[in-house]
């Protein structure tokens, strides 16, 4: 509560000593540039000097001091515009050096040096002395601001307005006005400075506000890193100058300063600023420093950043690539090593991050050394036996950084049998907790079925599913509540879908597939049996039906009665163990029209074994009333389909769907059944005999019957609908010609439903009929009008 208070006062008050400096610096800067318009220079210094002394403050944190600062030295432009026109114009009459001298009489340190940089630009572009002997005493010059904050920003502008007037000649060049060593060494010098003095901020002020300090230093560090920029803008600097000069002198300032904030930053400026083949020429001498690090560097940022630019830069397309001479996984994997071994307080989820970044390294630069992988892998897991890590949690730094070093060789290979090859990638994945688990495993089949990873070979399979087991088996520590967890149905239903991956050209190989993937499932219980049992059921169909194909093949009768045997097995665990009775009728039924399309020997005994154990179903396991019906529909439906069940098989099939017809619980069922049945006599597709399939008398009988039932419902609503669907029925058995429906059924049944509609009051319910039996009468005008030469349809009266 007390920083919640305090800070907005504090920033207020920033604000306010801000703004009275600007005044001064507004008030000074006008001053001097009306003193310079009308000639008087040592007047116009003098406000020069006024306005530069706000720098002196001590009063402003960095953030407000920048302001300042960028207001005074956008005022001094104006200054060295002037100086500039006037001491290098043709006709001047006095020489800068003079002025030089001059401007260091100013009373104070800090104007007297910003005056000094700011002449001292115009003395170097006078030619009045040797070039690199000003620069030389500049930046020796501003060793007198030692305060860290004002000493950062004086040589931050010695280093921007110097910028354009470093040589940048090769060192062979004999032109006296300086070459790239002294340009290197004026840069080098004001880096190393400004970065004693930006180490040096963390020792300003009480130890309870070191964490603010440490904020502050960061938004500074970009002064120091300018001159590291700097640096790598000098056209002629090589290769050989840069492992030399520049990075001996880089890494001697990083190393020697001994603070993190401050190593850590200058190597991954490094990393930044020089171009990709300095970083390869001296590899071994950057990985050699990261080794003298301080403890508190986060080494993984510094090895991520210089491995994913190599990376990137090994795989860009106008890259000449990393080259042969360079083993660059092995430097790389070597150092790695010996930092994280130095380091026995390094954070696990730091040590998976620099893991992370080697992973990348060889799946990008080597995608072909599966091998690569594997070692960062299996040090990965020994590392985990080393540290002895228990189950990591998914979502915490640790498990976050697990998982990203899981997913990438998935994505980057995009072929899982590709990620087969790493054998060591199973056992580091299972030091993940079971949701962590479940996500990388998911993650794994995901990719499988985005790229359509094709399952061909048993060992895949068994590979696959050790990777994948915690979605396959229960595990130890899985949650209580696992089935109504919505992530393990998303997770089951992945699964699932892999079945359909699973292909080989060879039938019998196919068969084997789906064996082994069925006992792999027998495993997961009675949770995951609902999910990954279905699937695997309609994959063995679609390959009986390919085997329909193949009645060439050795033993082809015997491999079939296998697979129905083996579909069989599984609906029966999906039934008992799963307790899914009615998706477990639904596949007998499937499995016999499966059966009576494939014509083999006991294609009919199949059949009707199927469709035996669907009425068992049926009989003993549903008792809903709407499911019953559902079941029975399906039921009539399928035996309507069968075409080559034998007519001793058949018969007692639909005397027994005509039985359950009649014992629905209720009469509207009853009677749509009993209809439904009915077309069981009628063109029932026996092949035997053309007259067996037409038993005009049982479809009376079923009609009949259905009259008798709907008569019996006590609501007239109900009861007329039935009529109207029971007449639909007796004109489509009459206009295919069954004997046994006359034109007197249909006329009664027209005119006892027109006399019911009659009697009931006006309703929507009754307007809704009366447009169902318009219908129905329409349909018969047009089969009487297109029969006009057939005398069955004189009798029928509308």
């Amino acid at each position: 509560m007390t920083n919640i208070s305090i800070s907005p006062i504090i920033e207020a008050d920033q604000e306010r000593l801000l703004d009275e400096a600007l005044r001064v610096v507004k008030t000074e800067s006008f001053e001097m540039k009306r003193c310079l318009d009308r000639g008087d220079r040592m007047e116009g210094l003098k406000h020069a000097s006024q306005m530069i002394a706000e720098l002196r403050t001590s009063a402003l944190s960095p953030k407000f001091y920048y302001r300042l600062y960028i207001d005074v030295t956008n005022e001094l432009q104006h200054l060295s515009s002037y100086l500039t026109d006037d001491y290098l114009s043709e006709n001047k009459t006095t020489k800068v050096a003079e002025l030089y001298e001059l401007v260091q009489y100013a009373g104070n340190i800090i104007p007297r040096l910003y005056l000094l940089i700011t002449v001292g630009v115009v003395y170097f572009k006078s030619h009045e002395s040797p070039k690199m002997d000003i620069l030389k005493d500049l930046v020796e010059m501003c060793r007198g601001v030692q305060h860290p904050l004002r000493g950062l920003f004086l040589r931050y502008y010695l280093l921007t307005s110097t910028k354009e007037l470093l040589p940048d000649l090769p060192n062979n060049t004999d032109v006296g006005s300086g070459t790239m060593n002294d340009s290197i060494e004026f840069i080098m010098i004001n880096f190393s400075e400004m970065n004693k003095l930006w180490v040096r901020m963390q020792h300003q002020g009480p130890s309870r506000e070191r964490e603010k300090r440490e904020k502050e230093r960061r938004e500074l560090r970009i002064l120091v890193g300018t001159n590291l920029v700097r640096l790598s803008q000098l056209e002629h600097l090589d290769i050989d100058l840069y492992r030399k000069v520049v990075l001996p002198g880089v890494l001697e300032q990083s190393v020697s300063c001994k603070e993190p904030i401050s190593q850590e930053y200058l190597m991954e400026c490094v990393i930044q600023v020089f171009p990709d083949e300095f970083h390869l020429a001296t590899l071994n001498e950057f990985l050699d420093s990261c080794a003298e690090l301080s403890d508190g560097v986060h080494i993984k940022n510094v090895l991520g950043a210089l491995i994913d630019r190599l990376a990137i830069y090994a795989v860009a397309e106008e890259s000449p690539g990393i080259p042969a001479d360079i083993q660059l996984f092995e430097v790389f994997s070597r150092h790695a090593e010996r930092v994280i071994g130095s380091r026995s307080s390094m954070p696990p989820e730091d040590i998976i991050a620099i893991q992370t970044a080697l992973i990348n390294l060889a799946v990008k630069c080597y995608p072909d050394r599966t091998d690569f992988a594997n070692t960062v892998f299996e040090s990965t897991n020994n590392i985990f036996q080393t540290i002895k890590i228990e189950k990591i949690p998914f979502n915490n730094n640790v498990g976050r950084e697990l998982l990203k070093l899981l997913r990438i060789p998935v994505d980057h290979y995009n072929d899982v049998i590709k990620l087969l090859e790493l054998s060591e990638y199973a056992p580091v994945l299972s030091a993940l907790g079971y949701r962590g688990r479940t996500q990388a495993a998911s993650y794994i089949v995901q990719n499988m079925l985005d790229n359509d990873t094709a399952i061909t070979d048993e060992d895949h399979v068994e590979k696959v599913f050790k990777i994948i087991d915690a979605l396959l088996i229960d595990q130890p520590d899985q949650p209580q509540e696992l089935e109504s967890s919505e992530d393990f149905q998303e997770e089951q239903n992945l699964v699932a879908r892999l079945v359909n991956l699973v292909y080989n050209e060879n039938l019998d190989q196919h068969f084997r597939l789906l064996n082994k993937i069925r006992k792999s499932f027998g495993n997961g219980g009675k949770l995951r049996l609902r999910y990954t049992l279905p699937p695997v059921i309609f994959s063995a169909y679609k390959l009986l039906l390919r085997f329909a194909h193949e009645k060439d093949l050795e033993n082809w009768e015997a491999k079939v009665n296998k697979i129905f045997h083996f579909c069989m097995n599984t609906i029966n665990a999906l039934k008992s163990e799963a307790d899914l009775n009615e998706i477990g009728l639904r596949f007998y039924l499937q499995g016999a029209i499966v059966a009576d399309k494939i014509p083999f020997e006991n294609s009919p005994t199949v059949s009707y074994e199927f469709i035996s154990n669907a009425f068992s179903i049926y009989e003993e396991e549903i008792s809903e009333s709407r499911e019953q019906v559902q079941a029975l529909t399906l039921l009539i439906g399928t035996i309507q389909q069968m075409k080559h069940l034998p007519d001793e098989s058949h018969d007692p099939l639909r005397n027994q769907c005509a039985l359950c017809a009649t014992k629905l619980l209720k009469k509207p069922d009853q009677a749509r059944l009993v209809c439904l049945v009915a077309h069981l006599f009628w063109y029932s597709t026996i092949t035997d005999s053309s007259e067996s399939m037409k038993d005009g008398k049982r479809v009376a009988e079923c009609l009949k019957k259905a009259i008798k039932i709907a008569s019996q419902c006590m609501e007239d609503l109900v009861q007329i609908n039935l009529y109207i669907h029971i007449l639909n029925n007796y004109i489509h058995f009459f206009d295919q010609g069954c004997e046994q429906i006359t034109y007197d059924i249909i006329n009664q049944l027209v005119d006892k439903t027109k006399d019911s509609l009659l009697q009931l009051d006006p309703s929507p319910d009754l307007d809704l009929l009366n447009e169902s039996f318009s219908g129905t009468l329409s349909h018969l005008r047009y089969l009487k009008s297109s029969n006009a030469d057939n005398s069955r349809y004189d009798g029928i009266a509308i």
